[in-house]
């Protein structure tokens, strides 16, 4: 599994706040520096918090930026 490690860009944990509760697979790859493949081969496999509605994928925000401080 990739690395979610949000504290190592210096834009992306004040860029968080600006995002609402629930981060599309675009938002999560700006946060995270990720691929938008990355991140949906990530979510299928459920290394990383989401669920689907319709064909689109939600992150939750406060679960993705409790796994950024985990390696």
């Amino acid at each position: 599994m990739p690395v979610i490690a949000l504290g190592q860009h210096p834009k992306r944990d004040s860029d968080a706040r600006e995002y609402g509760d629930l981060l599309t697979v675009a938002d999560v790859c700006t946060l995270t520096g990720l691929s938008a493949q990355t991140v949906r081969r990530c979510l299928e496999r459920g290394e990383l918090p989401g669920f689907k509605i319709g064909r689109r994928w939600f992150v939750p925000k406060s679960r993705l930026l409790d796994m950024g401080g985990r390696r």
